[in-house]
């Protein structure tokens, strides 16, 4: 598989333990340049933030997933794409949802950031506490700089 080749593999399903795989390899455009030559590995979790429902079995799945995956070494960062705080959002940067949905679930012992976007759920309170709680812990795993953002991997 060359780096033209886009690879994702999905998590889902009421358990978390379905794993499907989907590759795409674009046509080949003799005019094309291709601008970038390193790989850029992630995984993306979207609907996740429900810590009376499937979270666990969510987080066991995609802990065992990565560390059994040799393509997880190439993972960069982990992207949360929204609905982080089910079902209202926080209320504040100090929420315990924090701890209770992405503190204790959510650390797999990996030294990647987990940049996250809001979904709608996150609106429903104070969807800028996610924002606040970065700019209060820059350095932590939780990385929302802004409501709208650039991750720095991008930068580079």
């Amino acid at each position: 598989m060359d780096n033209s080749t886009f690879v994702t593999r999905f998590v889902n399903g009421d358990d978390g333990t379905t794993l499907h795989t989907l590759t795409l390899t674009p046509r080949r455009d003799r005019r094309a340049v291709v601008v970038q030559k390193q790989a850029l590995g992630f995984v993306s979790l979207g609907d996740w933030g429900d810590a009376t429902g499937g979270l666990s079995a969510t987080a066991k799945t995609l802990k065992s997933t990565l560390a059994a995956r040799p393509w997880s070494a190439a993972t960069q960062f982990i992207a949360l794409i929204g609905d982080n705080f089910y079902e209202n959002g926080v209320s504040n940067w100090d929420d315990p949802q924090f701890e209770d949905t992405f503190e204790s679930h959510m650390d797999f012992g990996y030294d990647l950031p987990w940049y996250a976007v809001l979904g709608n759920h996150d609106y429903r309170q104070d969807a800028l506490a996610q924002v606040i709680r970065t700019r209060i812990n820059p350095s932590g795993r939780w990385q929302m700089p802004g409501r709208y953002f650039s991750p720095p991997i991008f930068h580079s």
